[in-house]
């Protein structure tokens, strides 16, 4: 990959490093940034999206748990959000790929960064997703997650998607009811429309 998805990253804020002492804040790391997300031998990306509400449910979990563990198989790099469900399962399961996971996140003082744990508790800041000031919710991070994997689409990488779905979420809600967040449902929209291969699982039936 050329210096598409290291310029987008940078021109989105600056990015942070962490190191031994604390956060390093670097502006002018384009190539280190680009060694860091791409890496020379990166060939297959995958990003996960998922229900939440497959967490209710421990079979609707390991059918799940079984899917994102296949997908991985030979993956480089992990795209995912920072919810829990379908996130956080894939964000385990993909702890040892070569090139980690990139999690975008939406909550408390790190919404809109890029963080990539390394398995062991901890996590460095891979650039910003958002800029400073603008808004950080889950519809804008699925937006952004599609921006990146499509960007590295385009410089000839095999990007997917996986996008699990859950079936009993009903179509209409009852007055009163609170309505199901369709966040995986419009990831794997925008993925389609970006031209990703997306691979969509449902569970149960609706």
């Amino acid at each position: 990959m050329g210096e598409g998805l290291a310029a987008e990253l940078l021109e989105v804020g600056e990015v942070v490093l962490e190191t031994g002492h604390g956060h390093a804040r670097v502006h002018h790391g384009a190539r280190d940034v680009r060694a860091r997300v791409v890496g020379a031998a990166m060939t297959r990306v995958l990003l996960i999206t998922g229900a939440r509400s497959l967490a209710d449910d421990p079979a609707a979990e390991a059918w799940a748990r079984g899917l994102i563990a296949a997908a991985l198989v030979g993956v480089d790099l992990l795209i995912v959000g920072d919810a829990p469900g379908p996130d956080a399962w894939a964000m385990y399961e993909g702890r040892d790929l070569s090139h980690g996971v990139h999690v975008y996140w939406t909550r408390g003082k790190d919404a809109g960064w890029i963080l990539a744990p390394d398995g062991e508790g901890e996590a460095s800041y891979e650039g910003r997703w958002a800029p400073p000031g603008t808004p950080t919710g889950p519809l804008a991070r699925n937006a952004a997650m599609v921006s990146h994997a499509a960007r590295m689409l385009r410089d000839g990488h095999d990007v997917r998607c996986l996008a699990l779905l859950d079936g009993r979420k009903p179509a209409v809600v009852k007055p009163g009811e609170k309505r199901p967040t369709r966040c995986t449902e419009h990831t794997a929209s925008l993925a389609r429309a970006a031209g990703l291969t997306v691979d969509a699982q449902t569970w149960g039936s609706r």
